[in-house]
């Protein structure tokens, strides 16, 4: 299911049919290849969602410290994955997959990806995850990274992480 899905991508965006004489995989940019799979982050079916957030784990590992997408694309791309954590709040591999994903862009982008999580109401998210799925090591490893880092030089965050129950989630 999850190869379907990266070949319909791939023949979607390079507007070619796998097979052509002129079908090349590689070249799919990758900031297109981002923004289709943060859009699919908003769609109701559970399956696509689950694929979509996989591929965008393995992604966005890959890519970490490359530059990959422009600030625009990140932006858009984080506020889908908080938007994914927000409506699937019951389901624990959703949100682990997730918390992955928005890890690696943070090793991305630190500030832009800071910025955004604060002000979608993301450490919340982050905090209510972390509570949610205690026993869960990636989400609670993956969380803790998120919030060191969004408090880090920064008293305001800091601030509002303790208001959420961050520092009790961390230290729990």
């Amino acid at each position: 299911y999850l190869l379907s899905i990266v070949c319909a991508i791939l023949c979607t965006l390079s507007k070619k049919q796998p097979g052509s004489a002129n079908f090349d995989s590689r070249e799919v940019k990758p900031t297109v290849m981002f923004d289709t799979l943060t859009m699919k982050l908003s769609s109701n079916d559970l399956d696509l969602v689950q694929a979509a957030l996989e591929i965008l784990v393995k992604f966005t590992h890959r890519q970490q410290r490359k530059g990959f997408v422009d600030s625009n694309s990140r932006s858009d791309g984080i506020a889908a994955v908080l938007e994914a954590m927000q409506h699937y709040t019951e389901l624990e591999h959703i949100q682990e997959l997730a918390c992955s994903a928005l890890c690696n862009l943070l090793f991305s982008s630190p500030q832009l990806c800071k910025t955004i999580i604060v002000q979608k109401g993301g450490i919340d998210t982050i905090v209510a995850v972390m509570r949610r799925y205690i026993r869960n090591a990636t989400i609670q490893k993956n969380a803790c990274t998120m919030l060191w880092s969004i408090a880090s030089g920064n008293a305001e965050n800091k601030s509002s992480i303790a208001r959420s129950g961050g520092i009790f989630c961390i230290v729990s």
